[in-house]
């Protein structure tokens, strides 16, 4: 319902206000993505966040290549954020602000995907401040988190490689697409080897045109459904074990080796602009937490 009310009234007036063509090149796209588990009525582990991005066409006559340069922060808190007590925490508070560069490669039916990392943790990376602002204002909830013991102030920086392998399987009424997606991270943040398999159903264009991998380029407008199931082997996690080249923080945990992940992605491109609302499922990360749930929405202008 939440998810009709937002679309209905918003295709309407792209329907009025673009008035373009079904087909229509755009080589520019700005991205503005939230993450939160506020819909879970929970306010713990992964809670919050920002993501702001541009992307951008390159020219090329072998490959389709594309650059983005996005800014991220995100904010993770203990199960119980008012305690002050920090052998009850299950995870300590951590915040990361950090600038990437991403570069992204397409063929017909694959993808290869690069992004450098340089970010902050700690009370430098601003997370204490946002979410205690958020608390402060909010109407619903006042509840401000102690914030005791979180990871020091630090720098890291992160490779991520991401190789994408995608089938057609079905074309009339509507499109299915498989596709299996290895990845790796490497670096100080964290390092981990992951596999993911994706299905999408729905009305979608071909790997090198659709807004499942924010292609830019020819748009054409799209509805579908995707379905994401994953396996991540971690060998390090700053935001639980600390700075992998050393770290003074007062309270630090172990971190499972296996995590499991899973999501339900629904996918809107309607003229210049793009939707996705996405309901994520991540396995328990450390000993003493539990499984986690949040939503993510995102809303992009290609121009």
């Amino acid at each position: 319902m939440i998810l009709f009310s937002f679309i209905t009234p918003f295709a309407y007036c792209q329907n009025i206000q673009d008035s373009i063509s079904s087909e229509t090149v755009r080589n520019h796209q700005i991205e503005l993505r939230h993450d939160n588990d506020f819909l879970q009525f929970t306010d713990k582990y992964y809670t919050t966040g920002n993501f702001i991005s541009y992307r951008w066409l390159l020219k090329n006559k072998k490959y389709k290549k594309q650059n983005s340069i996005f800014l991220s922060q995100e904010i993770y808190t203990p199960s119980l954020i008012e305690e002050t007590d920090i052998s009850k925490f299950d995870r300590p508070y951590g915040g990361f602000l950090a600038i990437n560069f991403e570069h992204t490669i397409t063929g017909k039916d694959w993808i290869f995907d690069f992004i450098y990392s340089f970010g902050v943790t700690g009370e430098i990376s601003g997370g204490e401040w946002l979410q205690n602002l958020f608390h402060s204002t909010a109407a619903t909830d006042s509840r401000i988190a102690s914030w005791v013991g979180q990871i020091e102030n630090n720098f890291t920086n992160n490779c991520y490689f991401k190789y994408i392998k995608e089938w057609e399987l079905h074309t009339d009424p509507f499109n299915v697409y498989f596709a299996i997606a290895p990845s790796a991270a490497v670096g100080i943040k964290e390092v981990y080897f992951q596999n993911d398999i994706l299905f999408f159903i729905g009305k979608r264009n071909s790997m090198l045109q659709t807004s499942a991998y924010q292609q830019l380029g020819v748009l054409k407008n799209e509805f579908f459904l995707g379905i994401n199931a994953g396996y991540r082997y971690v060998a390090h996690n700053t935001m639980l074990e600390g700075n992998l080249i050393g770290d003074n923080s007062i309270f630090l945990v172990d971190a499972l080796n296996h995590l499991l992940f899973m999501s339900t992605d629904i996918h809107l491109r309607r003229g210049r602009s793009d939707i996705k609302l996405s309901y994520k499922f991540m396995s328990a990360e450390t000993k003493t937490t539990e499984s986690h749930l949040h939503v993510s929405l995102s809303l992009a202008r290609n121009f």
